[in-house]
């Protein structure tokens, strides 16, 4: 029993991480704002820097505010099926940040309890590292089919297929976008493992000390 408590939470542990990195990137509009010049996104769709920066606020608000009921894009028209797949994305989202929020609900009780929280980080980042290396691994050797698999994982149609004839807006998120936010996460990712590796360590080396 206690091994799979500690299985269940590194595993709840590693998925607070992931949303955490997750949220963190992609309100890094400064990275969109590179890929439009990088990718010279404004001549590829006939839009202005200024309203493809206006799109992509318009997008990631929506995604992650409950309060938002339906996208409207100033500038790009959308299809039905591109309608429920902005619906489903935003529901991935809202998952997110409810399981954020329940991790911090954890490590708030544990602190007025006096009770430390880094064996059980220590197990997530432990999970997080393994996971991740391969994703790493499998991304670098072939991202287009690493971006195809993450889509049929979490989502159970082909609307995430758009045409840009009938939903343009694919036109300003290249797959590349995708690509350079995923390298980001994993970086980050990286950053709180090694954090609480550290952490953790210290943790053991003081109570040996102490012993």
């Amino acid at each position: 029993m206690k091994y799979f408590k500690n299985w269940v939470s590194g595993i709840f542990v590693m998925i607070c991480m992931v949303a955490l990195s997750s949220l963190m990137v992609i309100n890094m509009v400064f990275v969109y704002d590179w890929v439009i010049g990088r990718y010279h996104l404004v001549e590829v769709t006939g839009v202005s820097r200024a309203s493809l920066l206006e799109n992509y606020w318009v997008i990631i608000k929506y995604v992650q505010l409950p309060w938002i009921p339906e996208l409207h894009m100033p500038d790009f028209i959308m299809s039905e099926t591109g309608r429920i797949h902005f619906e489903e994305v935003k529901v991935i989202f809202l998952v997110l940040y409810v399981f954020l929020i329940v991790g911090i609900i954890f490590w708030v009780a544990s602190l007025i309890k006096k009770r430390s929280v880094l064996p059980v980080l220590n197990r997530g980042a432990n999970l997080t590292m393994i996971i991740f290396f391969l994703l790493t691994c499998f991304i670098l050797f072939d991202f287009s089919t690493a971006f195809v698999w993450f889509h049929h994982l979490f989502f159970n149609n082909d609307y995430w297929l758009f045409h840009p004839l009938f939903d343009p807006v694919i036109l300003a998120l290249p797959e590349e976008l995708f690509l350079i936010k995923g390298f980001l996460i994993i970086g980050i990712l990286f950053i709180f493992c090694l954090t609480i590796k550290v952490l953790h360590r210290h943790y053991h080396s003081n109570n040996r000390l102490r012993a």
